[in-house]
């Protein structure tokens, strides 16, 4: 019997993904480079049209973007933890999951506040 996979990108899945409820690849590659796969480049467009149609607005659009995608990854780096807590058998992969997420954290923080 083949174990059923949950959808991707539902509400359900992305709640799963945060309580650390998928596999530590589902929740690392998944949940960091899936999500970017889609959403990054809808993003990239939204802020093209953004600026060329309202760009006074811009700036503060884009920045609570960042702080919207600032809190997905710490969310994410949450679940990455949990999962890696419990998969053993990923050796020392697993923690370089969570040190990625967390420099991701950081380097987004960064970008937030710098001027």
């Amino acid at each position: 019997m083949t174990e059923q996979r949950p959808a991707f990108f539902t509400p359900s899945w992305f709640g799963a993904l945060f309580r650390g409820e998928h596999s530590l690849g589902d929740t690392f590659w998944g949940g960091a480079f899936g999500v970017q796969l889609v959403f990054i480049p809808i993003w990239v467009a939204a802020e093209f049209l953004i600026q060329v149609f309202f760009p006074t607005q811009e700036p503060t659009i884009f920045m609570i973007s960042m702080a919207v995608f600032l809190v997905y990854s710490l969310l994410l780096t949450r679940g990455v933890f949990i999962v890696a807590r419990k998969s053993p058998d990923a050796g020392a992969w697993r923690w370089v999951a969570v040190i990625y997420c967390l420099v991701f954290v950081v380097v987004l923080a960064k970008l937030l506040v710098s001027p």
